[in-house]
């Protein structure tokens, strides 16, 4: 499961393989190890929800599960070194804090990376990396 893809290539992939919306996530790969890929997203304003009497808006709870999913697929295929078509068949996600407008960091990990079915294991972090803002866990399956 080495891998030869960069970013250029992660881009690629999304402007190929996913639909228009979904690139508007803005995902860019930063780095990849055994089994795992992280990316920064660069949460944009069309991202939140409005905030209430002056507060900032937060990340609606969609961006956030569309952003672990796709991060999950695009980890997929940078440790096969190349996409391979699969769909979501699960995706459990739970929400622990606020995210905001701004750079987060999404960390991949793949738990399980079968011939048919992978399972992903996905963190968000914002500001400080030690805190969690949100998890998912996913199961992909190969077509």
């Amino acid at each position: 499961m080495a891998s030869h893809l960069d970013n250029d290539a992660v881009q690629s992939i999304l402007a190929d393989k996913f639909a228009p919306w979904v690139r508007t996530v803005d995902l860019n790969l930063k780095e990849t190890a055994p089994r795992a890929a992280s990316f920064e997203w660069s949460v944009a304003a069309r991202m939140l929800r409005p905030g209430q009497n002056g507060a900032p808006g937060v990340v609606s709870g969609q961006a956030i599960m569309a952003a672990a999913d796709t991060a999950s697929v695009l980890t997929i295929a940078v440790l096969n070194g190349g996409f391979r078509d699969c769909t979501t068949i699960d995706l459990q996600t739970n929400f622990l804090r606020p995210l905001f407008a701004g750079p987060t960091s999404v960390v991949v990990e793949c738990v399980g990376f079968g011939r048919k079915l992978v399972t992903t294991r996905v963190s968000l972090f914002q500001g400080d990396a030690t805190k969690l803002a949100a998890t998912a866990t996913g199961s992909f399956l190969y077509l």
